[in-house]
């Protein structure tokens, strides 16, 4: 049996990704974090803006053939 673990995107989907994601951050950016630092107290901006952190990361990481 053939397989692979590696999922590859095409070049130009990764550059839409990465253009998409650019555009994401700049509204992002924006808006600040919280500044309330009380025990467990996130906001969805938080979660949001920790997520979206996460999700660049990722594309720059995608393999491209």
């Amino acid at each position: 049996m053939n397989r692979t673990s590696t999922v590859y995107v095409s070049k130009e989907d990764k550059k839409l990704l990465q253009k998409y994601s650019e555009e994401i951050g700049k509204i992002l950016e924006k808006y600040p974090y919280s500044n309330d630092y009380s025990e467990h107290f996130v906001t969805t901006m938080t979660r949001l803006k920790n997520a979206f952190s996460e999700l660049s990361h990722e594309i720059d990481l995608l393999d491209v053939k």
